[in-house]
């Protein structure tokens, strides 16, 4: 009975290095494996783009500027980048889970009223484990932090109501999280917030705090940031461009072409509204506790008022998102903090004699056997391709190309250990104490995603990345044939993930005719090659050396050029 006095005593602790631990375990290893998408691309692109220019405040993207969303995102990747002092892909994915982790401990400490301690473990152990979240959370894309400035706000408001605190102390803390999302995506941000917001208020008969001045000068002060942004980037613009208008255009069509019913395919649109209900497993199915009434009656009259408002709020908004004619999965992934809330609250009200939870006793000890097992097999795996050199002996390219990768990947030194202690402590204690049930899904939910990290990382990436690493591929080609002769100039090559991994310095254009002095290194997609005999006749240039590369069905030209003698 140690342990449990222990964890009384020092329970913030303990639970901050467990979620820590739990975060590591899934968001870490590996981080930078992964090739790039072209989402990733029109985010760490323009992060390069502005230090190496020193402009901050308009994004460039294939050597224009790129208006469809706010620079925050650019920001955050480019800070990393200076930070790190490397232009990597781990360095760019980053500023996202570590966003991430911010509000999982963010989840343990808040609304302290409302939920239970226990309550508060789960909600940040679901928020980490959901499938939305694991699978994005390990990107350079926006939603992710979309994610949790969503969860930032809401949880700052509803610590506030939960403690009867109301006025400034209410309304503009969640305006700084607010005024971050709007920098970072725009204002649908407000949509899940105030839908949320709102509904609690009507439910409780306080709706004419929305007309109070603390409020109305919050909401204010949370769009103030875009609009100083959106400003200095458009008075910074040359004016003979076009650029100005573009801005304004580029933004109206992003809102309109979500609603444009002409582009709405039935099949497509039925595909993403089940994939943004597939987000939130595997959790999801626990949400519908919601509606049992035999649960609903154990809690207090304000966890019951929040309860009510949030399955409403999250019902309405996901409705409202998936009708949307070009909706996608992701669009509803900010309510996931609220589903977690709702569960977290609701489980720990199960009771401990109930059918899932003696089904969970009898899983964990043959899991925490597989997991200490596989992690094992693990080790003596990367033992072998680290450091014994037998892996040059081996014949098959295969194989030995899979050691190679687990040599090189950072699965065990951040993961294995982890699963490992998680494993022993299971197996050493399971018999010491009795678990509550909250702790007991804690442990599981640790011990579930070491066997899944296992077989992940062991069966499916090495063999997967040694085998189709072509992004790395393609971007040793070109630093290779260019061989650190100066800056390579990509004209159009539209995002492509390899030009993330190019040691060689770079500068993007739009097109041929974008080049307004004489280059020598040139990278062009063979359908944008028109207009470079032009080019070369007008710099008396020659084409002194080429070579064509293939990349995800477009195919490429690298060019070195010399004065025409």
């Amino acid at each position: 009975m140690i342990l449990p006095r222990i964890f009384g005593r020092h329970k913030y602790l303990i639970s901050i290095l467990g979620v820590v631990l739990l975060w590591t375990m899934i968001y870490l290893p590996s981080l930078g494996v992964p090739d790039a998408s072209r989402n990733e691309c029109r985010r760490i692109l323009p992060a390069i783009t502005m230090i190496n220019t020193g402009n901050w405040s308009v994004p460039i993207l294939d050597g224009k500027p790129y208006f469809a969303k706010p620079p925050l995102m650019n920001w955050m990747i480019a800070i990393s980048f200076l930070i790190t002092g490397k232009y990597t892909l781990f360095s760019s994915r980053v500023p996202t889970t570590l966003m991430i982790l911010g509000l999982a401990i963010m989840l343990l400490f808040m609304p302290a009223k409302l939920l239970t301690f226990e309550s508060r473990i789960l909600a940040s152990c679901i928020f980490l484990t959901t499938m939305g979240m694991v699978t994005l959370g390990r990107t350079a894309n926006i939603d992710p932090n979309y994610v949790c400035f969503t969860g930032a706000a809401i949880l700052l408001w509803l610590n506030a109501w939960s403690n009867d605190i109301s006025g400034w102390q209410r309304w503009l803390p969640p305006a700084i999280p607010l005024s971050l999302g709007i920098l970072l995506k725009g204002p649908l941000i407000l949509f899940i917030y105030y839908v949320f917001v709102c509904i609690i208020l009507f439910t409780t008969r306080k709706n004419r705090e929305l007309f109070t001045f603390p409020h109305i000068l919050a909401l204010l002060l949370s769009i103030l940031p875009f609009i100083a942004w959106s400003y200095h980037a458009k008075h910074g613009l040359p004016r003979d461009t076009g650029y100005h208008q573009a801005m304004t255009k580029v933004w109206i069509h992003e809102i309109l072409y979500r609603f444009d019913f002409n582009r709405i395919g039935f099949t497509k649109w039925f595909r993403r509204v089940l994939g943004g209900a597939a987000q939130f497993l595997p959790w999801l199915p626990v949400f519908f506790l919601a509606w049992n009434k035999k649960i609903l009656m154990q809690l207090s009259e304000k966890q019951l008022a929040f309860v009510k408002s949030a399955r409403t709020a999250v019902v309405v908004s996901f409705i409202l998102v998936a009708l949307m004619p070009v909706t996608k999965a992701r669009y509803s992934l900010p309510l996931l903090p609220l589903i977690g809330m709702v569960v977290a609250l609701l489980v720990v009200k199960v009771p401990g004699k109930s059918g899932w939870v003696r089904i969970t006793r009898k899983l964990l000890s043959p899991m925490a056997w597989f997991a200490l097992v596989s992690t094992l097999i693990f080790f003596a795996a990367y033992c072998l391709a680290k450091f014994s050199g037998v892996t040059e002996r081996i014949e098959d390219i295969t194989i030995r190309k899979v050691l190679n990768t687990i040599a090189s990947s950072s699965f065990f030194s951040v993961t294995g250990p982890i699963i490992l202690a998680i494993s022993l402590f299971w197996i050493l204690r399971r018999n010491r104490f009795r678990l509550n049930t909250a702790f007991l899904l804690f442990v599981f939910v640790n011990v579930s995603v070491g066997v899944l990290l296992n077989s992940f990382f062991v069966l499916i990436l090495p063999p997967a990345q040694a085998l189709k690493p072509r992004a790395f591929i393609v971007a040793k080609a070109v630093d290779t044939f260019y061989e650190n002769n100066g800056p390579v100039y990509l004209v159009k090559v539209e995002e492509a993930p390899f030009v993330v991994l190019l040691r060689q310095k770079w500068h993007m254009v739009d097109a041929i005719s974008s080049l307004k002095r004489p280059v020598r290194q040139l990278v062009i997609q063979k359908c944008n090659l028109r207009g470079l005999d032009k080019y070369l006749k007008k710099y008396s240039l020659r084409e002194i050396a080429s070579m064509n590369i293939s990349f995800k069905s477009h195919d490429y030209v690298l060019l070195k050029l010399g004065p025409n003698k």
